[in-house]
């Protein structure tokens, strides 16, 4: 299942879509083929206000790149109206870097690897965690140098 188009992006355009498919254990001779991957540039998250988000599920995705030299997205989900703080952990569980988003909705957030003062983290593992009033996930990500 994908969104496909031959058309140019052009500026002050909004493009959306979404691209899902799953594998449950190929047979012999099953393939699957991409044929092209696109990386978005937004670096701060978006409300989007449409007929039934009230009903978007809470969901924290996995970052990418993971692992990750200079900088990494992380994109989340949470009930419209519900804020949301996502905090991202040193290997000891200290808080290094905490994102604030007080309207919920779909955001994305870019880390570069910096903690709340503006300083480089070192190389290693770290957590992030989102949390609402109603939901809570983690997940782990590497930062190598």
């Amino acid at each position: 299942v994908g969104v496909y188009s031959t058309e140019i992006p052009t500026p002050d355009t909004i493009y959306w879509g979404s691209v899902s498919f799953s594998i449950d254990e190929p047979g012999q001779g099953d393939t699957v083929q991409v044929i092209a991957t696109y990386q978005s540039e937004c670096y701060n998250y978006v409300n989007i206000n449409e007929s039934g988000s009230e009903n978007i599920a809470n969901n924290l995705l996995q970052n990418y790149p993971n692992p990750f030299a200079e900088s990494t997205t992380i994109q989340c989900t949470t009930a419209k109206g519900e804020g949301a703080q996502l905090i991202i952990y040193d290997i000891l569980g200290q808080p290094i870097r905490t994102y604030q988003n007080p309207n919920g909705g779909r955001w994305v957030i870019k880390w570069d690897g910096r903690n709340n003062q503006g300083i480089k983290v070192p190389p290693g593992i770290y957590f992030y965690s989102l949390t609402t009033q109603s939901f809570s996930q983690v997940r782990k990500l590497q930062l190598l140098r």
